[in-house]
């Protein structure tokens, strides 16, 4: 396998796990809130969420050219590339939408600078992390299969 296929691989089996990985945050936000139309019930967070939406894709499409690369190309443990780039598509993906809140907002904080920072960027990071890890792991996981499983398959183009 050349290094475009590898990169082309990785980048659209990135972007399956990271639309699978969106669609199960949605349905566990569903199922916590019991309201299933929570995005569109404030304005106000509509700009933050689609913000989100295209970080974590635009995250995906850079990050996981590099894990096709990593994985197909440079040989190297498929697993554990996997998982660390699903927590840094996380990580970008959520402290670019959180900048859209912070600069809003949190700027202008009467606490100060760094309490705004800690409301709108440490705390949706911490949240992020800590209710995201099980399901990014094991979608993780299921994408290194995925992208080591199509190492010598041609019809990977």
């Amino acid at each position: 396998m050349d290094i475009a296929s590898a990169k082309r691989t990785g980048c659209r089996r990135t972007l399956y796990a990271v639309i699978i990985a969106l669609a199960i945050a949605y349905l566990l936000m569903v199922l916590i809130t019991g309201d299933d139309l929570w995005l569109f019930s404030e304005p106000g967070i509509m700009p933050n969420i689609l913000a989100g939406l295209v970080f974590v894709l635009a995250a995906g499409i850079f990050i996981g050219r590099n894990t096709g690369l990593s994985i197909l190309i440079r040989k190297r443990n498929s697993y554990w590339i996997s998982i660390r780039n699903s927590f840094y598509i996380l990580w970008l993906g959520t402290f670019l939408a959180s900048l859209i809140g912070f600069f809003r907002e949190g700027i202008y904080s009467p606490l100060g600078l760094a309490d705004g920072a800690d409301s709108y960027i440490l705390k949706p990071l911490a949240m992020v992390t800590v209710f995201g890890a099980v399901p990014t792991i094991i979608i993780a996981v299921i994408l290194a299969y995925s992208i080591k499983s199509t190492g010598g398959n041609k019809s990977s183009k």
